[in-house]
Formats: structure tokens, sequence, C-alpha cells
């Protein structure tokens, strides 16, 4: 044991020189690398001709990511990366950035395994020990070698020679697969919080402890398609990327989830792919169950587990104490795969939840920024997955959704300030039910789906709501530090906010700021203490005036954790209160038209009309092309698209319209290669609509006009695909009749 000792200490001051050295001379993307997401099939001759012309080789194809990795000029990404957007064969184009390892290893040595007490491991162990299923580690390898680990391991890959040889390129993998895989029960060395499950070892980190984005996304999926049910990544860079959340998406649509570190920056910073939607982000606790100094935290954290002198497997066959978040990872991989053992039918979904409701709350009650919803605690959620029912150890509240990762999408147009149009008409209102669908409440009023917003992930409860007749409304939310952003008419205005507290039981744990307009409205606002406690309805009214054509309310964090709304209700005039519900249709023509340029930013047309940017879609991706468009006089509002299966909501008074949509061809230039549904109101009104045989060719602007009677305070715009590729979409003009 001296003798490992020695070596241990040593390969530690060894690996801290090159933690701190290594990755500082990099830059924060990889030089002549270029990641493109197909508008279509990965394997198209046209996008390959494309590349060719512009001196890009395929470095790697991602087929099921829908994504090639491209090799192009150093110094010319950029444009390239610009000529690329333009094309329109592309939903997005990305540097390939770089992920690092997060954990720096302690040169102290102890024998014991603290965190596995703590998380209560060994009553996880009476009721199983793992399965069959494989855990991969995305990192720098693992010693093959080591006689903890050697009999776990199976075969692997290494992204970054592109091999079958996965053996420790620095340390760091194998330190990080020693905590949920050293072999238990063997006589020597340490036990991993899992004993059973095969570790399938994946190489994405070079010998300095950088990885390359499209290393580490390749691995995920390779992950996912060889069986793993839990992967485990221990690294992170700084850097949102559509590639990686299409990974992380593509394993959780295979039923496999991401356990990724939070990161040792002090920092609330988000850490990708630990940020990414459908993730595990988590944090670091030390051994007094506080926020270890170094972890990173905010709204995106997923849970915790312990993560400071952890006594794990080091390259050289010995042990020895290693912190950092890279090390509370593995942790939590170990109780999902737990929890996968005693009951393998669990969906990704379930296993997350099942690990969020059985954390231990550390924080003030609920879910907080340090510690998300707990430190991760393994025997209650064995206990759960198996059909157990330990104490809850908070009371019922919302799963928060982690912010998801933004599309890039091609270079946008400036957003100009929309020229204010006159009030005419007080019978209008905007519902919005924040958080959650659409939703018809008991006066018969449409609210539609989440729209408007600015930051902030979403929750939802199943919990009854008091206080109201329309409980719906208030179990979804949107909470932490957002705006809602919403172009309308200039004049007076009620605008009602809706609350109702899914997370913390007691007065004084939530207290939050609202502002309207850039004026203060609420101050440290309580919820409970305001509603009377917790699932109950309590609501808000504020009269205000516009008159720049838009009305913003935003919500900042106050004195106690982070703001929380469940709907908003602006109505036109001085007197809270619903909207008027109207039986039949009524003449509504003084009334302003919406005018909504899809996927583009706001604008003036040559004929004064203010067209707003994109606002009232479901999620879906955005194109630019700003080549000269034929047939119209507003060739901006035809440059830019939404495309794929969307929808787009519309509030509106009940009355009678007409719906204009507005196309223009931006990629094929022929007949027949886009063929597509649209859906006004739940009827269809095109089918297998040809943009380029309607409008007599590509560039062209061709429209289709409609009209509509609304009874329900809404308008729903759908496109589903048809006979040929995705719907496209260039404008929506709304007219009342």
């Amino acid at each position: 044991m001296r003798k490992l000792q020695i070596i241990a200490t040593g390969l530690f001051f060894s690996f801290l020189i090159q933690a701190q050295t290594g990755p500082a001379t990099l830059p924060d993307h990889v030089p002549g690398r270029l990641i493109v997401h197909h508008a279509g099939s990965v394997r198209n001759s046209r996008a390959e001709q494309f590349f060719s012309t512009h001196g890009a080789t395929i470095h790697r194809r991602l087929d099921n990511l829908g994504a090639s990795v491209l090799d192009v000029a150093p110094g010319t990404e950029a444009a390239v990366r610009r000529s690329l957007l333009q094309s329109g064969l592309f939903r997005a184009v990305e540097f390939d950035f770089y992920a690092r390892q997060g954990a720096t290893p302690n040169d102290q040595y102890y024998g014991s395994q603290w965190f596995l007490n703590t998380i209560q491991a060994p009553s996880a162990w009476n009721i199983g020990t793992g399965s069959g299923t494989p855990i991969a580690v995305i990192d720098s390898g693992v010693d093959s070698s080591h006689p903890d680990l050697a009999g776990r391991l199976i075969g692997g890959w290494n992204f970054v020679n592109n091999s079958s040889n996965t053996n420790d390129m620095n340390g760091h993998g194998t330190a990080v697969t020693g905590i949920f895989g050293g072999i238990a029960n063997n006589g020597i060395g340490v036990a991993g919080v899992t004993w059973q499950n095969p570790i399938l070892p994946l190489v994405a980190a070079d010998s300095s402890g950088t990885a390359q984005y499209s290393d580490v996304a390749a691995a995920i999926q390779f992950a996912a398609d060889h069986g793993a049910r839990v992967i485990s990544i221990s690294l992170g860079g700084t850097q949102a990327s559509s590639l990686l959340q299409s990974a992380v998406d593509y394993a959780w649509n295979k039923g496999a989830v991401v356990v990724a570190a939070a990161m040792n920056n002090s920092s609330s910073t988000p850490a990708y792919p630990a940020a990414c939607n459908h993730a595990i982000a988590v944090s670091a606790t030390d051994q007094n169950d506080n926020l270890a100094s170094f972890s990173d935290y905010g709204n995106w954290i997923t849970v915790s587990a312990p993560g400071t002198y952890m006594m794990t497997t080091t390259w050289d066959g010995g042990y020895g104490e290693w912190q950092g978040t890279s090390l509370a990872t593995p942790v939590v991989a170990g109780v999902a795969a737990l929890a996968l053992g005693v009951n393998p039918s669990l969906s990704a979904q379930q296993l997350v939840n099942l690990l969020e409701q059985n954390a231990d709350d550390l924080g003030p009650g609920g879910y907080d920024n340090s510690f998300g919803w707990g430190r991760v605690n393994a025997y209650r959620t064995v206990l759960a997955a198996g059909g157990g029912s330990p104490a809850p150890a908070v009371a019922p509240a919302p799963t928060p959704t982690p912010t998801p990762t933004p599309t890039p999408t091609p270079a946008p147009t400036p957003v100009q300030t929309p020229t204010p149009v006159p009030i005419t008409s007080n019978s209008g209102s905007v519902l919005v039910n924040a958080g959650g669908p659409a939703y018809i409440d008991s006066a018969g009023q449409m609210w539609a789906a989440d729209w408007g917003s600015t930051g902030g992930p979403t929750c939802a409860t199943g919990v009854p709501i008091g206080n109201t007749n329309d409980p719906g409304l208030y179990q979804t939310c949107r909470w932490g530090n957002f705006s809602y952003n919403f172009q309308l008419p200039n004049g007076s205005y009620t605008v009602t906010l809706k609350f109702a507290e899914m997370a913390f039981g007691g007065a004084g744990q939530r207290q939050f700021n609202v502002g309207i307009n850039g004026t203060q409205v609420l101050t440290n606002f309580d919820i409970v203490a305001n509603a009377g406690g917790p699932f109950l309805a309590v609501d808000r009214s504020f009269p205000v005036s516009v008159t720049n054509g838009w009305l913003s309310v935003a919500f900042s964090t106050g004195a106690a954790n982070d703001p929380l709304v469940s709907a908003l209700q602006i109505v036109a005039g001085s007197q809270p209160g619903p909207a008027p519900v109207t039986s039949s249709p009524v003449s509504n023509s003084s009334l302003p038209t919406l005018l909504i340029n899809a996927g583009g930013s706001g604008f003036t047309d040559g004929s004064g009309q203010t067209w707003s940017g994109d606002y009232g879609f479901s999620a879906s991706p955005t194109c630019v092309v700003p080549a000269p468009i034929g047939n119209t006089n507003a060739a901006q509002l035809y440059q830019s698209c939404r495309w794929g299966n969307f929808t787009y909501n519309f509030a509106v008074p009940n009355g009678n319209y007409n719906v204009t949509l507005k196309f223009a061809e931006l990629v094929f230039s022929a007949p027949g290669l886009r063929q597509f549904n649209v859906y006004l109101n739940g009827s269809q009104v095109l089918s297998n609509f040809d943009i380029f045989a309607n409008a007599g060719g590509m560039l062209t602007a061709v429209d289709e006009t409609f009209p509509v009677s609304v009874n329900n305070g809404q308008i729903t715009i759908q496109l589903a695909a048809g006979a040929a590729d995705a719907p496209m979409l260039n404008g929506i003009q709304i007219t009342p009749q």
C-alpha cells in the first residue's frame, strides 16, 4: 500500500500540471472544423457537391443525428459557415467546440469511501447490485489492466484516434470509472456504486483532457446504439450545441439517460452537455452536505452527489483521492444503473423522475439552484424503482425542464422597432398558459399554449389547485429569470398574472420581483403568503398603458429563490377580468391585422406595413435565404421561413377572419420535391401543397387565403408533412372581416 501511495501521489501532481497548462492554449472551437445539420438526408449529393465547391471534406457522418462533421481550411470556417447557411440545404451550421475534463485530482490518500454511506448505497445493495446492462463512460479511456476494473470492461471505441484502443490517455477516465465500476467483494481496492454492470469505455478526451464536441456526440450515439441505458460524461464546455442536443435526444429516445458534470468553476454559467434538455446535470456536495466550493450551480442543475475527497482507481493500477463534479457524476450514473437493475422496464423519463423524487433535500425545501432536487439517495431510489414507497423528501413538486439548447439559425436580419398601431377596439385579449399547452377554461375561453417568453425552464404538476374553477391553468408554470413580450396596439390594458406555489410549503421560501414595461409592480412577492398556502391560486392585476406597440412583463429573483408564474391575461381596457365570451361570430373589422414574419424578425415593408418578429409557434427550425424573391414588393418577408412539422396558435376575439399564408420555395428547384398539408382550426385547407408548382418557380412568392370563423378565441394553423419533404412557411396575415 505504501508503494501504491507514492505512485498515486506522483500521478496526481503530473495530471494537475497537465490540467492547468494543456487546455489553456486551445481556441474555443476546433480549427478547420464545422458541423452541419442537414435539412434532408445526410447522404445528399447536392450537399456533397456544395461541400466540394467550398473545399470541405466529410470528416464523419452522424446519420442518426442528421449531421455531418466537415474539415475545411483553417481560417475559413466563418466564411464557409455563412455560405452553407445561405444555401438552404442545412438547418444549422455550427463550430465544433471543445469540452474539457472537470476534475482536479487531490494529492492526499485516504482509505475510505465516505460517499457510499452518505447516499445509503449499502442499504440499496440489499435490494439490488446492478445488472448486465452496460454503463457507458465517455472520457479519456479506462486502464484496461487495473485489477479493480479489468474484469468489467467490454469492447468500446476511441473517437480521438478512431481505433479500438480504449486505454486511458491521462488517468481521468480511470478515476471516474472507479466510482461506479470498482469491483466489489474482491478483497482489494474500492467498491463501485454498482457491482455488476459491464463498463463500455468510449474515448473522447485526449491526453490534455480536451474533447471535441463532435467526438462526444459520436460517443453518445455509439453508446445508445450498443445497449447502454446510462451514459456517464464528466466533460463539459460552455458553448451550447445543436449536435450535443441531438445526441442527447437520440439517446433519450432509445431509453438511455445522459448523466453529465456541471463542471468546477463556482459559476452559474451552463455547461454542455449537462445543460442540454433531457440530460441529468450533476453538481457536487462535500462531506458536510454543502455545495462543494468548486461546483457550478444554476437553474439547469438536476441533482447533486458527493464530489470531494473521493477514493477511487488510478491509471497506474493504484488508488487515490480525486474531487470535482466529474466524480459526483458517476455516483449518479451508478445509482441510475442500480434502479434499472431492479426495474429494467423504466423509461428514461421515469428513471429521471425517480432520481429527482427520491433525492435528499439539502436546500430550503423543494428545488434550488445549488442541489437541484437534492443529493441523490441510492436506497430511496432503488426501493422506489422496485415498487417500494419511501416517505417523500419534500411535498409533491413540479419537475423543471432544463432550458432547451438553442438551435443556431442562419444569420437573422436586425430587429426593427415596429411602428405602433393606434388602438381601435377594446374587445381583444391575450391569454397565455405559461409553461403549458392550449387550455379551455370554465368560461369557455381559450388560453393559448405558451408563447412570447424569453428564458426560463417550465414545470408541471398533477396536484389539485384550490381557490379556482380552473385548476389546470395553474398546474403548469414558467420559472427562473425570464420575460414575456407581446406586440400590441397602443392603448390601455389590464395585465393579470396568475400564480400557484408548486414547490415550497411555507412563506418566505420564494420571493421575487415583477416589472411591466420597466415599472416594478411586485416586490419580493411571496405566492404562499398571498395565497394562504401552497397549491392555491392567487391573481394580481395591474393597469398598463402601451405607447410603443410592445408590452413586456419581466420576472427577476428577489429575496429568495426564483420567480414562477402560471398564466398571463392581457385585456384591452382599464378593468380587470375575463375577456368577453361571444356565443357566435361577430363582425370585428375594426380590429388591427396581425402580420407575422415566420422565422424572421420584425420589419416594415414597402407599403409601410409593420410585420412583427416571429411568435406563436411550436418548436421547429428556421431558415434565412437572402436571395431576391420575385412576385412581391416585400422580399424580406419571404427570405425567412419556419419549416418542419409545426403549429401556430393565436388568441383572438371571436369573429370572422381571412387568414393568408405566404410561401416561397427557398431550397428546391423543381416541382414535386416539397408537398405538405395545412390545417386551419382543425380543417384541412391545403393538401400536398407544392410551393414551386403553385408559384411557378423557385424564389417566387405565392399566397393562399382562407376565411375562418372563430368562436373559441383561437386561430390554430398546423403544417404537417405530406407526400414529400417538410412544410415551409414564410409569413402569416390574419385580417378581421
